[in-house]
């Protein structure tokens, strides 16, 4: 769609498939991106989430207890990618100097879960979803997460 000409420009962590950064046809729109994304951070305290679960109303329903269960579960696997990823510093050979960098900005928890820790966060992603017509009234976080925050954590003494 970027290429057709029906999409201006997409936010997306995984490189498109034609992404090139001098070459394109997809290219990013600055070049330099960490002033720009660490500027942005410092203004409004928030930079945007990176993934989203969905999980399908009639799941929910018929299991309340999912969605804290699957939170549970990634919170996990992130505090454990963060340690390994620390443990291997062979993706750059500047990990160690850009993990430190990025944590003097932005806090040890940079990729930080949960309801409450993502409010601002939410709020943000709310506010300019309705500035830009993408819905219709502006949406609390509470409402969004309504289901959610409602539903008890699964007894962890129980089974399925």
């Amino acid at each position: 769609m970027l290429i057709a000409g029906d999409l201006d420009a997409i936010y997306s962590p995984p490189r498109p498939l034609r992404y090139h950064p001098t070459d394109g046809p997809i290219v990013r729109l600055f070049a330099d991106i960490r002033p720009v994304e660490r500027d942005y951070f410092r203004q409004t305290g928030v930079f945007p989430p990176q993934h989203l679960v969905v999980l399908k109303r009639e799941v929910w329903e018929a299991h309340k207890w999912i969605a804290h269960s699957l939170t549970d579960a990634f919170i996990r696997c992130t505090e454990v990618f963060g340690r390994t990823q620390r443990s291997f510093p062979y993706v750059s050979p500047w990990l160690d100097a850009e993990l430190e960098e990025t944590e003097a900005l932005m806090g040890p928890d940079f990729h930080a879960d949960g309801y409450e820790t993502n409010r601002k966060t939410i709020e943000v992603f709310n506010e300019q979803a309705h500035a830009l017509g993408i819905v219709g009234r502006r949406i609390s976080a509470e409402e969004y997460f309504a289901d959610y925050l409602a539903s008890p954590p699964r007894d962890k003494t129980t089974t399925a």
